[in-house]
């Protein structure tokens, strides 16, 4: 499960409803979103946020690590 509050959302600032939050569930270690729950369409935005976070939080770590040595590696950095 990813979770991200409203508080920082623009939408819910400016419709003086920034309390609250959305969620995605996904199956335990594992990327597949099993649902999300909002309470306003008008919030959907949220989605995108919530999804970043689900996103970062399944980065496969060892890949991005070497991605990041071997681009500077090719830079000349090592």
């Amino acid at each position: 499960m990813s979770r991200n509050d409203l508080d920082d959302l623009d939408r819910a600032i400016a419709d003086g409803e920034a309390h609250g939050f959305i969620k995605v569930l996904t199956v335990p270690g594992r990327d597949r979103i099993l649902g999300t729950i909002h309470i306003y369409p008008t919030l959907a935005e949220a989605n995108k946020y919530v999804a970043g976070v689900c996103k970062k939080a399944h980065a496969p770590a060892e890949v991005l690590r070497w991605l990041d040595r071997s681009r500077t590696w090719r830079r000349g950095g090592g």
